[in-house]
């Protein structure tokens, strides 16, 4: 018997094909995105996040485990939309003299306060504001509209997306390039 939270997450989950069709230029358009790398070894995924996102949040924890053990290297793709300190966050996260360690930093007080704890930016560059805009643009060139977003490539080259939260072991399919295994009855 399926739990609500199954069902939540067969709701979230969306192979590629039930959006817009990713193609192979679409997995080289993500190795454009400004991100912040995490993890030296494993299969590579983009993980879209909102640093105001308590399900980004989550999420992040989630990796964690995959990235010490060197099973993912998480490529954190930062998009600004969720509140008006959303970009300027983005942003701060970006331009940190250590980008992953205020990634983790932003992310240490969440879910509880549904915010991030990275300050934002008082003014953000032209250049910095279209990075980011150009990273979302590729979330709504799918038809995504929510993060987390995870991109990540199968063994046969196929471009999955796992859309919004997930369950922690998902992560495990991630690692292994596979398509991730659905919950059964």
């Amino acid at each position: 018997m399926r739990t609500t939270r199954s069902l939540l997450f067969l709701a979230l989950l969306a192979p590629a094909s039930a959006l817009a069709a990713p193609t192979p230029s679409l997995w080289g358009l993500l190795a454009k995105t400004d991100y912040i790398q995490v993890g030296t070894g494993g299969p590579i995924a983009y993980d879209f996040f909102d640093p105001n996102c308590p399900y980004c949040a989550i999420t992040y924890k989630l990796e964690q485990p995959y990235l010490r053990t060197g099973e993912l290297r998480i490529r954190y793709v930062p998009v600004g939309f969720i509140t008006r300190s959303s970009l300027p966050k983005a942003a701060a996260i970006l331009t940190a003299k250590n980008p992953a360690q205020a990634l983790a930093e932003n992310f240490q007080p969440m879910p509880k306060s549904d915010r991030g704890a990275i300050p934002p930016l008082p003014r953000v560059s032209l250049r910095l504001k279209f990075a980011l805009l150009a990273n979302q643009s590729i979330l709504e060139r799918v038809g995504l509209s929510i993060v987390p977003d995870l991109f990540y490539r199968t063994k046969q080259g196929k471009v999955e997306i796992i859309r919004g939260i997930f369950p922690g072991y998902i992560l495990q399919d991630v690692a292994d390039s596979q398509v991730p295994k659905l919950p059964t009855r």
